[in-house]
């Protein structure tokens, strides 16, 4: 160190040829260096400590930064673990979607050749369908061609029947005016009292009854009936007349020939008002029927089911004898469970016969079972539920008189007719009669009980039972 003078101190010429001015002189120079050393080292130790608390916020913003990036790496981590979990989701979703594809693409594989085996079958079946819908064309033709020519010929019957009627009307004037003149004669003459035609010998009656039966068994029953209730309403005990000696004289013919005349007798019967009924000549020509019809192996005991049928519906109206009657009816009851006996008592009105005769006390459950038998067996359009209707006072007056077998079976028949609209306004009436039977059958027979709830549920009276619902 090297000492220079001036006027305002002395300069201390530092070793490394720095200079210290303003030194006091009286200073020694180990304090000098000393203080320069101190004040250096406050330099120094401030830098230093500026520096510290640039590291320590250095330090702090790494801290926030690490806490950040941790956080970060954590969301990363989930969010791995999430796609993970959606990647193995999908993977196993894809794995059910190929295996369900490949079931469903051989399924409709499957199907394709099933449906393309049917479309061979159905292709095969067209074939055989046109043919047999050319052959079916043909004969339709022909039908329709021997049609043409049975409407000619029905026609012509009409016409036959028409004037052969006016015959008839003509022929019954002229025997009612000979009458006249015989009951009145002049006294001054004696006059011989002819002799009064048989009409069962009448040429024209003759006819017309082989007419009659030709067209009862070969025209449309609806059509039939309605021109014989035309025609023959005021002449039905001169006809059943003619009938009677024609099922006398057909006795050991054949059922083809015996049928016509039976069911033609039939249908006098059932067009007739009761009141006809009961006068004394129609009862003579109804004992003489019966005696026809109970001839031993015939008609009622034929083999023949449409004779034996009909022939025991006209001994039900005819037959006087209670033994008869019983044994037609239970004629009846067994026939009627037979293919096709339904049909055949159906379209001979047999059920109008059997209906009119409810009112006979011994035959009436014996009736009542054949009824059920008919309503049971016959279908939605028959005429034997519509039948009934007009007889619901007297089923009524049956199921609050009769014993337990006729209350039963007249349950079962007011549960059939009861789902006809017609029927529910006279039922309704007698609603309370159904619900005293349920309560008084209810432990001694639970077919009333069941039958009569079903009324009371088709009248829409069913809810009004206490604890019916």
């Amino acid at each position: 160190m090297v000492e220079h003078g001036s006027s305002s101190g002395t300069d201390l010429l530092l070793g490394d040829g720095g200079l210290i001015w303003g030194y006091d002189q009286s200073l020694s120079p180990d304090r000098i260096i000393q203080t320069s050393f101190i004040e250096e080292m406050s330099t120094v130790s401030s830098e230093v400590k500026d520096l510290l608390e640039t590291i320590k916020s250095r330090e702090t913003q790494l801290k926030k930064q690490e806490s950040l990036v941790y956080k970060r790496q954590l969301k990363i981590d989930l969010k791995e673990k999430e796609l993970r979990t959606v990647q193995e989701s999908v993977n196993n979703e894809m794995a059910k979607l190929e295996k369900g594809t490949l079931d469903t693409v051989v399924a409709l594989q499957n199907s394709i050749s099933e449906l393309k085996k049917e479309n061979c079958r159905l292709k095969e079946s067209f074939q055989n369908v046109s043919k047999n819908h050319s052959a079916s064309k043909a004969e339709i033709e022909m039908i329709q061609s021997k049609n043409a020519k049975l409407e000619k010929q029905l026609s012509s019957a009409n016409g036959r029947i028409k004037n052969l009627i006016k015959l008839q009307n003509v022929k019954i004037k002229e025997l009612s005016e000979n009458k006249e003149n015989i009951q009145s004669p002049p006294k001054t003459k004696k006059i011989t009292k002819p002799r009064p035609q048989n009409p069962r010998q009448d040429p024209h009656t003759s006819e017309l009854l082989k007419i009659l039966m030709r067209a009862v068994s070969n025209i449309d029953q609806d059509y039939f009936s309605s021109l014989f209730e035309e025609s023959f309403q005021h002449q039905l005990s001169s006809l059943l007349s003619s009938l009677t000696a024609y099922l006398k004289s057909v006795t050991q013919s054949s059922a083809v020939v015996q049928y016509p005349v039976l069911k033609l007798t039939l249908k006098c019967l059932s067009v007739m008002a009761e009141p006809e009924c009961n006068s004394p000549t129609l009862k003579v020509i109804f004992r003489k029927i019966a005696e026809i019809l109970c001839t031993e192996g015939q008609y009622s005991d034929s083999s023949h089911l449409h004779s034996r049928l009909v022939s025991c519906l006209i001994l039900s109206k005819t037959s006087m004898q209670v033994q008869t009657l019983q044994k037609s009816l239970k004629q009846i009851l067994t026939d009627v469970q037979e293919e096709g006996a339904v049909d055949i008592i159906l379209d001979n009105s047999g059920h109008s016969i059997l209906l009119s005769s409810l009112s006979d006390p011994i035959q009436v459950k014996l009736i009542l079972n054949i009824l059920i038998l008919l309503t049971l067996n016959s279908g939605p359009n028959d005429p034997i539920l519509p039948g009934l209707i007009p007889h619901l006072d007297r089923l009524i007056e049956l199921l609050e008189e009769g014993d337990t077998e006729i209350i039963t079976s007249v349950s079962i028949l007011l549960q059939r007719v009861s789902s006809l609209p017609a029927a529910k306004y006279r039922l309704k009436q007698s609603a309370n009669l159904l619900r005293r039977m349920i309560n008084e059958h209810s432990c001694s027979n639970s077919l009333v009980v069941l039958n009569c709830k079903a009324v009371l549920m088709n009248i829409d009276c069913f809810r009004q039972i206490p604890g019916g619902g």
